[in-house]
């Protein structure tokens, strides 16, 4: 039914305009600033999340399935804009919804060779998380989801192009869990969109999520592939960067690159099973005899931190600490912060690489309470410092089964060999005979709460299991 409204809405916006055009005797392809705020259909609203009311034309339903667009104050969009932004998300996550493929090239320009690009990185994306998912153990296909886009900014950059801005908060229930309302929220949506004979077109859309990250990560590496070939070839006549021949989509071949992360990703899932095959048979108690803490770790607390510093809609940041969402991520600074409400001291012992502590938001290698340790903001330097630090500070056993994790530990996530990001657990997920099914995470950079591990599009995964903590002693 609403697919079916969609579609008579869009006729009905086509007539307007075309007898709107007749009458100002211009071309219809110009966009008319007298009917942007006549025919607009995004409405103004507060910036609080619990006033924000969708645009009953925009707003497109398909039983608990939704996506709605809102408006930021005083922001316009011409006709059809809204429309096509509402079309390609309902595309996107009917796809994730039912882990079968979309089509989501067909929102794209045909006439702009980047375009096509884009086009295949956003179509990969989606493509790979299906697949993906798909191969877990449990049915990530989604009950339910709620998807709300709020303008943060729309400009117009040229004549009939325009740059949108989207913040996305979501609420979503996997089948496998889903009497569980998982979140994601801050989620940064880009779209360059283009006008062409009346109809709008996406000439490119981004998305700050690890999806994205991780294929678009993947085509810059063909295409470097592809000019290292090309500067081969042409070695006898050497050629400057602007020189160099763009690369066609026949050389980068979006086919190939999907199936070489799905290789990747798909074997890493199978090492992941192949580990909760072997928690079933062994458990869960796999603790160093060796090891020895002063203080037991509260795992409630760094759990109840981890819950009031994500929030559904937005991002919310603790503003005792610098955040580094823009260098970078700011996952491993929240699940530091998680671990010092748990009772972790910072420790400012031995050398910069055993120390894990901020102070001030700066390297800081001597064994002094100030500046900051590589190690509190870094996914690596972190696991590193879990790994060999003794003495004074964490406790902790890493590399041992991902599956005997509790709540108040902490998971990374990787692909490629790189490890990316970490997350904090905050429930575990077990089936009717008490037996691990999965993990539910808090995160940041992409916030997410409540979010199963096993629905990350990283396929590599570590432990670390936080035991405890001994005092450090140092001269100040």
């Amino acid at each position: 039914m609403a697919e079916t409204n969609g579609a008579k809405n869009k006729i009905w916006r086509q007539a307007i305009i075309l007898v709107a055009l007749l009458f100002c005797v211009v071309a219809y392809t110009v966009i008319l600033p007298d009917l942007q705020e006549g025919a607009s259909m995004v409405a103004e609203t507060d910036t609080q999340a619990s006033a924000l009311e969708p645009l009953p034309s925009d707003t497109l339903a398909q039983d608990d399935k939704t996506v709605q667009l809102f408006s930021g104050e005083e922001q316009y969009l011409p006709l059809g804009m809204e429309e096509l932004v509402v079309d390609y998300l309902m595309d996107y996550y009917q796809g994730l919804g039912r882990l079968e493929t979309q089509d989501l090239t067909v929102h794209f320009d045909e006439l702009e060779e980047t375009a096509g690009l884009n086009a295949a990185i956003n179509q990969t994306c989606l493509d790979y998380l299906i697949e993906v998912r798909r191969a877990q153990r449990n049915d990530l296909t989604l009950k339910n989801y709620d998807i709300r886009m709020e303008i943060e900014e729309a400009k117009q950059l040229t004549e009939g192009v325009w740059e949108l801005v989207l913040l996305e908060s979501n609420k979503m229930n996997y089948s496998f869990t889903q009497e569980t309302d998982t979140y994601g929220s801050g989620i940064e949506h880009r779209f360059t969109v283009v006008q062409r004979e009346g109809n709008w077109k996406i000439l490119s859309h981004s998305k700050e999520e690890d999806i994205y990250y991780l294929v678009e990560d993947a085509f810059l590496a063909a295409e470097t592939a592809a000019e290292d070939m090309q500067r081969e070839v042409e070695a006898d006549e050497p050629v400057t960067e602007s020189e160099l021949e763009p690369v066609s989509m026949e050389i980068l071949d979006p086919d190939k690159i999907l199936r070489e992360l799905l290789e990747y990703g798909l074997a890493s899932i199978k090492r992941n099973q192949e580990d909760y095959e072997r928690y079933l048979e062994e458990g869960t108690d796999m603790l160093a005899e060796d090891l020895e803490w002063d203080y037991v770790y509260d795992r409630e607390g760094a759990v109840a931190y981890a819950n009031h510093w994500v929030t559904a809609y937005g991002k919310l940041r603790n503003p005792r600490w610098d955040a580094y969402d823009d260098q970078g991520g700011n996952c491993n600074n929240y699940i530091s912060q998680c671990l010092l409400a748990g009772g972790i001291p910072m420790d400012a012992t031995g050398h910069i690489t055993s120390q894990w502590k901020w102070y001030e938001d700066y390297l800081d290698s001597r064994e002094k309470h100030s500046g900051r340790s590589a190690s509190w903001a870094g996914v690596d330097e972190f696991y590193e410092y879990a790994l060999n630090n003794q003495g004074s500070g964490l406790v902790a056993i890493v590399g041992r089964n991902i599956y005997s994790g509790r709540i108040g530990d902490i998971i990374q996530y990787g692909a490629g060999g790189e490890w990316n990001h970490s997350v904090i657990i905050v429930d575990v997920v077990r089936d009717e005979h008490g037996r691990v099914l999965d993990y539910l995470i808090n995160s940041n950079t992409t916030d997410r709460l409540n979010c199963p591990m096993s629905a990350y599009s990283y396929t590599d995964i570590r432990l670390i299991r936080i035991l405890g903590y001994n005092l450090e002693q140092i001269e100040e």
